[in-house]
């Protein structure tokens, strides 16, 4: 059944607190770095749909300043995955950097959650918020599964270049390991 867009981006927030539970209770290096793996997939994957799909409807109905300070709270975090997915969990301040990551992820999400996303459902209908979600899942099979900080921070600009970096990620994506999150990614 479909869901709408509000529904879908609380339920990647969902998973991604999820697997942050996964990472703590994991054991072993092996395990901990395919948990890893997922969170900076996951991670990377609802950054961009939120910003090429969401941020320019916020900025439509509320102006440009939400959207701008969510993108600047994304490129934060985005920067922090890149220099962690060049690391090892067995790397001395991984972890560290991670639940840092997190962290920053988790107040910027239930923000939108608690401020954002009640603000936007008043202001977009239900058959849009819909239409958006089924959108918003389509967009997850095309996005970058890495965290790409260099990207423009125009929707456009970021567009032109998210898709063909989303090849080269899951060309990377190959070799690694991940655990299963009940999604599907081709």
């Amino acid at each position: 059944m479909p869901r709408d867009l509000v529904t879908e981006l609380k339920e990647d927030h969902r998973v991604i607190k999820n697997l942050w539970e996964v990472f703590s209770r994991s054991r072993g290096n092996e395990e901990k770095q395919a948990v890893a793996n997922t969170i900076i997939r996951e991670v990377s994957i609802h950054a961009a749909c939120e910003e090429l799909s969401v941020y320019p409807l916020l900025e439509k109905h509320f102006g440009k300043h939400i959207a701008e300070e969510s993108r600047q709270e994304h490129l934060e975090v985005k920067k922090e995955l890149k220099t962690l997915d060049s690391m090892k969990v067995g790397e001395a301040g991984f972890i560290t950097l991670l639940e840092k990551t997190l962290k920053e992820f988790i107040v910027h999400s239930e923000k939108e959650e608690l401020e954002i996303l009640p603000k936007f459902q008043e202001k977009v209908t239900e058959d849009e918020l819909l239409k958006l979600g089924k959108k918003f899942v389509e967009d997850r099979q095309t996005a970058p599964t890495h965290p790409h900080p260099e990207f423009p921070l125009e929707p456009e600009e970021e567009a032109k270049v998210a898709h063909r970096a989303a090849r080269k990620d899951k060309k990377i994506d190959e070799s690694r390991m991940f655990i299963e999150t009940g999604r599907i990614y081709v």
